[in-house]
C-alpha cells in the first residue's frame, strides 16, 4: 500500500506537511510565524538547505512506500533567474557523518523562483508540484529533505531563505 503525501518545507527552519490517507500529518522541527532572513547564496554557486526527518516520529509506517508529490519553501528574497529543486535522501542514525549523495531517493524538477523585493517585509512561500512523485521505499526510516539553489548563468541569481521564530531541530 502506498501513502500519497504532500510536504511543505520552509527551508532550513520550517515544517513539512504530509497527507496520509486523506488525514493530515505535520512533520515539523519548528513553529511560529515566518520571518525574513539574510541567509543567502552566492551568485554562481549551488547552495543547499536541508532538514532531517525520522518518519516514525510522525506516525509514518516503515512497511509502506511514502509518495511525495509537492514541496514548499519560504523565501525572503530572490533575484531574476533563480531556481531551486528538492532532493530526498535516505539517511541513517550516523548522519551527518555517514551522508552520501549515493543515497539519493529522488529529485523534483527545477522550479524558477519569482522575483521578490528585498524591501518586501514578508517571506514568500513557493510551491513546487513534483512532475514525477518521489517514492520513499518501505523500510526507509529517516530522510533528508534538501532544497538546492541551482547555479545559473544570471550573475545576480541570489536567494535568501526564510525562517521561523522557533527552531527545534538540526538543519
Amino acid at each position: 500500500m502506498n501513502k500519497a503525501l504532500k510536504f511543505n518545507f520552509f527551508a532550513l527552519i520550517f515544517l513539512c506537511c504530509y497527507f496520509k490517507l486523506n488525514a493530515q500529518i505535520t512533520l515539523t522541527h519548528n513553529c511560529g510565524p515566518l520571518i525574513k532572513t539574510t541567509d543567502h547564496s552566492c551568485t554562481y554557486t549551488n547552495i543547499y538547505w536541508a532538514r532531517d526527518f525520522l518518519l516514525s516520529d510522525y506516525g509514518i509506517d516503515s512497511n509502506e512506500d511514502l509518495v511525495l508529490t509537492e514541496g514548499q519553501v519560504a523565501i525572503s528574497y530572490t533575484t531574476w533567474g533563480t531556481s531551486i529543486k528538492f532532493n530526498i535522501y535516505e539517511i541513517d542514525d550516523n548522519f551527518p557523518d555517514s551522508f552520501s549523495t549515493a543515497t539519493l531517493i529522488g529529485s523534483s524538477q527545477a522550479q524558477t523562483l519569482p522575483y521578490t523585493s528585498i524591501q518586501d517585509p514578508n517571506a514568500t512561500v513557493i510551491t513546487v508540484n513534483f512532475q514525477d512523485p518521489i517514492i520513499v521505499p518501505a523500510n526507509v526510516d529517516r530522510i533528508l529533505v534538501e532544497v538546492k539553489k541551482l547555479v545559473t548563468t544570471n550573475a545576480s541569481s541570489l536567494a535568501h531563505i526564510a525562517g521561523t521564530t522557533n527552531d527545534t531541530g538540526i538543519s
